[in-house]
């Protein structure tokens, strides 16, 4: 149980083609050349169980911040503290592993990067999120976003060209649900929109067992207030979010490409 979310990140491939140092002990794993492709860039796909709403964006927002923080010829210059070159994942000839061929060290950059919050605005507090890296065991993630345990949508980040999106991974009805699910199926949505969802700013994206339960918002007053509350978190992270650039939709099918013959993006 809980509100699963999966979090893909688009960076330069370790296991691009270079026959270089630890790259040649990397490809020797049968595992290697399924979980990340031969591409110059791949896909990083993370599982959470507890993420959406207002913490999913503020993990986007994490994840931009560190994208945003390189320009150009800087992530090719990167150097690590202990002066070995290329350990960050921004950096062109990324390697990120020492002394080790093993594919799950890929991952932890990330994994440890979103899972360390040191925010007190963080939805939680400061502490630790659990993410599990996908594509040594689940390598077909990387291509497909909707294939995970999910149900509170993905967050897409691009830290080569630095863009971001939230997103729907399923069909839409009638039904006011108040959270992923009430936006369009397979269309990329800024953190702001994505929290609108759960955080509606009117009475009708209130759900009606919000509206009518007795524990909750059973009169017009404090229905207000809770709206005027959500107003709030949204105006934050709108702010938060001011000069981040959402993908297009044709910049998603660019990254995952095999999902158009099997899913419809509309």
């Amino acid at each position: 149980m809980g509100q699963r979310h999966q979090v893909f990140i688009r960076t330069n491939n370790p296991n691009y083609a270079r026959g270089e140092g630890h790259n040649r002990m990397l490809r020797k794993d049968k595992k290697t050349n399924p979980a990340l492709g031969k591409g110059k860039y791949t896909v990083l796909a993370y599982h959470h169980q507890w993420l959406y709403g207002r913490s999913a964006a503020f993990n986007a927002h994490k994840m931009m911040q560190l994208a945003l923080a390189f320009k150009g010829h800087e992530e090719d210059r990167y150097r690590h503290p202990n002066r070995h070159p290329n350990r960050h994942p921004m950096a062109v000839r990324f390697e990120p592993w020492t002394y080790t061929d093993n594919l799950e060290t890929i991952g932890d950059y990330f994994k440890w990067y979103m899972g360390i919050i040191t925010d007190e605005k963080f939805p939680r507090g400061i502490g630790f999120e659990n993410f599990i890296f996908l594509n040594p065991d689940e390598p077909h993630m990387r291509e497909h976003f909707d294939g995970g345990d999910n149900n509170d949508g993905i967050t897409i980040i691009d830290l080569v060209n630095k863009k971001y999106c939230l997103m729907n991974i399923y069909e839409k009805d009638d039904e006011v649900r108040q959270d992923v699910r009430d936006l369009p199926q397979f269309k990329p949505v800024s953190a702001v929109d994505y929290v609108r969802a759960y955080y509606p700013d009117n009475a009708g994206g209130l759900n009606d067992y919000v509206k009518k339960s007795p524990h909750h918002l059973n009169n017009e007053k404090a229905i207000q207030e809770k709206i005027d509350s959500h107003k709030e978190a949204l105006a934050e992270i709108e702010e938060m979010f001011k000069g981040m650039e959402v993908m297009t939709l044709e910049e998603v099918r660019g990254i995952f490409p095999k999902m158009l013959p099997g899913t419809e993006i509309k």
